[in-house]
């Protein structure tokens, strides 16, 4: 993120910041619901993703990430492109941490 975007985000009101994410995360049970999401930039890989979704959901199975053409994303070096990514478990439960934007 650039410093003239870091300065906007400093004047935003909290509240308000989500609409300058675009990378969202939703629980592939609930595409309507968004769980969390960020701002992907260009040194974000994938696996940083995965990271992210372990920090907001605690997981008692595996769980994996799909894309909005419900391409399977891997945690690997590959950058995140912006979007809205679903999450997928073996259908143990899920916990959700946080607040849900």
């Amino acid at each position: 993120m650039t410093s003239t975007a870091e300065d906007t985000l400093k004047l935003v009101p909290f509240s308000n910041r989500s609409a300058y994410r675009n990378t969202l995360i939703y629980a592939s049970d609930g595409r309507d619901t968004v769980l969390g999401g960020l701002y992907a930039t260009d040194d974000m890989a994938n696996k940083n993703l995965y990271s992210m979704v372990r920090i907001i959901c605690v997981f008692t199975g595996k769980f994996y990430l799909e894309d909005e053409s419900r391409e399977l994303v891997e945690s690997n070096d590959y950058d995140i492109k912006s979007g809205k990514y679903y999450i997928f478990t073996n259908g143990k439960s899920t916990l959700f941490f946080g607040h849900r934007l």
